[in-house]
């Protein structure tokens, strides 16, 4: 029986997928006269309802990718009923895995790694009657996983599938993991052009995806809540992830083994490929003329770096094998050998400016987001791109932000929270904590209404 957990991912039985037997039903018939609502028990034809005929998606119109109004959920597909949706998806199946196969094909260390063209009928049950689903709106109907041995590959991989296909939904949490399962994936919900119906793709580390084939008896324990399984199923995922991350200390993006600490230039203009001591130090090089050579730079905590892949981001940590990790303004982290990074900035990110201990209290509308009339408590402006980029950067630096708006003063039914929550997401990549009373944390507040005054001056600052 072919089914997805952690996550929604696939477990294959021989390429085979397994259906209890049951009495001839109007599931997965379609008829191009309308909705095939059952068969009729003397003639073994099906009923159709002429008044339920699925006419042609307008692209301009379609819902996908748009909240659905009673749950508030993601719209990924056009129909609202899962028996024409399971058809659908399962007879475009073969189609977007031979375009899948050949979008990742260039990319060495990238394959499809599993793959299933339905969802079990009772999993489909379960999401829509118990946990009020609506059909449009489950994403695994078909699914595919792409496994990948390094994350030069993981990038490569979804800028493919970003260009050959519309990728109506993203979350990537291929570095830092899923917060409740340490489950590592990127998920890409995917349409193929003209379709009325989407498709879910995991790009996923080989040991992730191995490791979660083991795993499906710990899942279904989990999803029924014994809580001892899924912690067993979390520090599984979590070793896998390690598994992964181990084979990257070993081999760099560029195929060079790393095992010691290399030269860790000060500039583009300064690269000798010496080091001094194995600790990651730039080599001495003296003055024109002579003299005292200039301070020795060192990679460290704060210090700006650019990978090997040409990002350029901030170091928050580094490991005893030298191994720098590094978080980007436009969000996610990566991992390279000292040896493979060059320094950027060693004095501005290691400077912490005064603010820097407390919380950054950022407005919403007018400020991070445009804003006109108010148009309901769903809709929020676009994003204002030099406030966007600044907090983007704060972010990477470490810093705490907190969204400060008066939203979310009453907002009983959270419906505001959300829809701010998702904009986080989209346009900062990641989800910001928000508020509308400032508290002991704060150390700086960015409001297009604030003024600065002078601290115990009671005077405006010019």
């Amino acid at each position: 029986m072919s089914t997805y957990h952690h996550g929604l991912v696939p477990k294959f039985h021989h390429g085979l997928v397994e259906k209890s037997a049951h009495a001839p039903t109007s599931k997965g018939l379609t008829h191009p006269a309308g909705k095939v609502t059952g068969i009729d028990e003397s003639s073994g034809l099906p009923i159709v309802r002429r008044d339920a005929a699925h006419s042609p998606t307008d692209s301009h119109n379609s819902p996908i990718g748009k909240e659905e109004p009673k749950t508030g959920r993601d719209i990924l597909h056009v129909p609202n009923d899962e028996d024409e949706i399971a058809a659908k998806v399962k007879a475009e199946h073969q189609g977007i895995k031979d375009r899948l196969h050949k979008a990742i094909a260039p990319i060495k260390g990238a394959k499809i790694h599993g793959s299933r063209d339905e969802k079990p009928e009772e999993r489909v049950d379960e999401k829509i009657q118990d946990e009020g689903q609506n059909p449009r709106t489950i994403p695994d109907f078909s699914g595919f996983r792409v496994a990948v041995d390094s994350h030069d590959a993981h990038k490569q991989a979804a800028d493919a599938i970003r260009k050959n296909f519309n990728v109506v939904r993203e979350k990537d949490e291929f570095e830092k993991g899923a917060p409740d399962t340490s489950f590592h994936a990127h998920m890409m919900q995917v349409q193929q052009p003209g379709s009325d119906v989407s498709h879910e793709v995991q790009v996923l580390p080989k040991q992730v995806a191995d490791t979660a084939e083991d795993t499906h008896d710990l899942y279904e324990k989990a999803r029924t809540g014994d809580k001892g399984a899924a912690e067993t199923m979390k520090g599984k995922n979590e070793a896998s992830w390690q598994d992964f991350q181990k084979g990257q200390n070993k081999i760099s993006p560029h195929g060079v083994k790393s095992d010691l600490l290399g030269t860790l230039p000060a500039s583009s203009k300064n690269q000798n490929s010496g080091s001094k001591g194995g600790r990651g130090e730039s080599p001495e090089q003296p003055k024109a003329g002579g003299g005292v050579p200039p301070a020795k730079v060192q990679v460290r905590t704060g210090v700006t770096v650019k990978m090997p892949d040409g990002r350029t981001g901030v170091v928050k940590g580094i490991s005893p094998r030298g191994d720098v990790e590094v978080k980007f303004a436009t969000g996610g982290r990566a991992r390279a050998h000292s040896s493979q990074v060059q320094i950027v900035d060693s004095q501005a990110s290691s400077q912490a400016p005064d603010h820097a201990a407390g919380t950054i209290y950022v407005d919403l509308d007018r400020t991070l987001a445009q804003a006109g009339h108010f148009q309901g408590k769903k809709h929020i402006g676009k994003p204002e791109p030099a406030m966007v980029n600044r907090i983007k950067q704060d972010l990477a630096d470490g810093k705490k932000v907190k969204i400060f708006t008066a939203r979310v003063a009453n907002d009983d039914d959270g419906v505001a929270r959300r829809a701010i929550e998702q904009w986080c997401q989209l346009h900062l990549g990641e989800v910001l904590p928000v508020t509308n009373k400032k508290m002991q944390d704060v150390g700086e507040i960015l409001d297009d209404r604030a003024f600065h005054v002078k601290p115990n001056t009671g005077k405006l600052a010019v």
